[in-house]
């Protein structure tokens, strides 16, 4: 089968902090579940970054679920394989809240995987940038249209806040759920989802960013980067 490119985002909120404490959840993330995930090479993951909502305290930021885990340059069919250990990795540990010592118990996460469609560099770099803006786009402006002339308009909608990189993405999948066996045959587009969204890296936050549309941008934060640092989202 051959190789689809894709990004596959993770976010993730704690259902109580009198259950678990943002310390010991990042630790947790940061020490056991993302090492764990880099040294399995059937994960099909090489690198990853941590964000979290700029306004971590607003119940909306992030649609409730402030933090965010990105994991670059997959192969989406691999991701949907039987073969990949992506939802594999061990999700009990011994830091995590007894008795049964596991993080479903005590967070909830929401998972896609995405397709990139278009990309406008403006700015070379390398590894995670420090912040993130992501845009939910109608359905009705990008479907059908010139991707790279779609993410223009969002880039040129920022006004004054230039990113350094920004890409479009196209929804795919949940990697809880098996996509069609079909995918990529023939050169179709085998996304079934009808979410688009922009993806704009900034490592200057810029003071004002325009809404665009209904949905407010979500502004992200850098925590930490993983692994192969020259990985592009």
């Amino acid at each position: 089968m051959s190789r689809v490119p894709g990004l596959v985002f993770v976010q993730s909120k704690i259902k109580s902090t009198d259950m678990l404490s943002p310390e010991v959840f990042k630790k947790w993330y940061e020490e056991a579940h993302i090492p764990d995930l880099l040294a399995s090479p059937a994960s099909g993951v090489g690198a990853a970054a941590r964000y979290i909502a700029a306004d971590v305290h607003d119940e909306s930021a992030a649609r409730g679920f402030p933090y965010l885990a990105v994991y670059p340059e997959v192969d989406l069919n691999w991701i949907a394989s039987d073969e990949c250990t992506f939802l594999k990795v061990p999700l009990h540990h011994s830091i995590l809240p007894a008795p049964s010592h596991a993080i479903f118990d005590v967070a909830d996460f929401q998972m896609g995987a995405y397709e990139p469609l278009a990309k406008v560099e403006i700015a070379a770099f390398e590894g995670s940038a420090k912040h993130l803006v992501v845009v939910t786009l109608d359905a009705a402006v990008a479907e059908g249209r010139d991707q790279q002339q779609v993410l223009q308009e969002a880039v040129d909608a920022l006004g004054e806040a230039v990113p350094l990189r920004s890409t479009l993405i196209k929804y795919g999948f949940a990697p809880t759920r098996r996509p069609p066996r079909d995918w990529g045959v023939d050169g179709e587009r085998f996304f079934i989802g009808r979410k688009f969204l922009a993806f704009h890296q900034f490592n200057e936050l810029p003071v004002h960013i325009p809404s665009q549309g209904e949905t407010p941008p979500i502004v992200l934060n850098l925590l930490r980067a993983f692994g192969n640092l020259e990985a592009r989202i």
